[in-house]
């Protein structure tokens, strides 16, 4: 939890007056609440394409050495709180990085091929991997916004994020199927099509 991802959860915390030792996975990643407004802007080569984050992206499940930290991070309080257990518990984020490095060898091999390539993503939730594999994401900060928003967009952006499976069109589509919207079910059509 942490980066305004599932807001309840700090609140039953606060609220249940235990004493708990907490690990917020956004401080882990290394991106503190009050630093969220940085932006990211990613250059086309044919196009001065910007697309802006406006804050930081919550989703830090998905990046990957953030995670690998978290392991680590949980298995030091672990440690702390449950001595005798402290090696299991080592041995269990070791376990759960190595995993998670089998990931990163594969997300590094779609960087060699691919590095540069554009994609197209209905929601931010694939930011990190999109990144870590040197991919550009192109779709529209306001389709962007507007998803993340549960709003829809303007149609214009619609039409904007539509065009970019046609003339030289992006590589790749990458769809969050929790959040369809009427906007988003257009963009696999377009895809397809």
């Amino acid at each position: 939890n942490g980066g305004g991802y599932d807001d309840f959860v700090p609140q039953l915390v606060q609220s249940s007056g235990a004493q708990l030792d907490l690990v917020e996975v956004v401080q882990v990643a290394g991106a503190e609440r009050t630093q969220m407004a940085e932006t990211d802007a990613h250059q086309q080569d044919d196009a001065d394409h910007r697309h802006e984050h406006g804050e930081y992206n919550e989703h830090v499940w998905y990046d990957l050495r953030a995670m690998q930290r978290l392991a680590d991070r949980i298995a030091e309080r672990l440690a702390a709180a449950d001595p005798e257990g402290a090696a299991h518990y080592t041995a269990r984020a070791d376990d759960f990085s190595a995993a998670v490095g089998e990931l990163l060898v594969r997300i590094e091999g779609i960087a060699e091929r691919h590095r540069g390539a554009r994609v197209v993503a209905t929601e931010p939730l694939a930011t990190h991997l999109i990144e870590a594999a040197g991919l550009i994401d192109a779709t529209p900060a306001e389709f962007t916004q507007a998803v993340e928003e549960d709003t829809e967009p303007p149609a214009a952006t619609v039409a904007q994020t539509l065009a970019l499976f046609t003339g030289d069109p992006v590589q790749c589509l990458i769809m969050n199927t929790q959040t369809e919207t009427a906007a988003t079910e257009q963009v696999p059509r377009a895809a397809h099509a």
